[in-house]
Formats: C-alpha cells, sequence, structure tokens
C-alpha cells in the first residue's frame, strides 16, 4: 500500500474537525428541544 501524502492527512484531519463541528450544530438544537420539553412535563 502506497504512503500517504503528510499534507493528506492534514487536509482529511482538518474535514474530519470541521464536519464534526457542523454536525455539533446540526443536533444540539434538536436535542436541546427533546430535554426542555421533558424537563418541563415532569
Amino acid at each position: 500500500m502506497p504512503s500517504l501524502n503528510p499534507e493528506l492527512i492534514m487536509v482529511i484531519q482538518g474535514l474530519v474537525i470541521f464536519f464534526t463541528g457542523a454536525m455539533d450544530r446540526l443536533i444540539r438544537e434538536p436535542v436541546e428541544r427533546l430535554f426542555s420539553r421533558q424537563q418541563t412535563v415532569e
């Protein structure tokens, strides 16, 4: 298997960090609404 270029590894790591940050922003609001509804019901 050919070795990966160090620059390519850095790009892949940056993309992973970018997309996990984006997913955090997408998922946080619905999860907060779900938990706030459960707290008001109890």
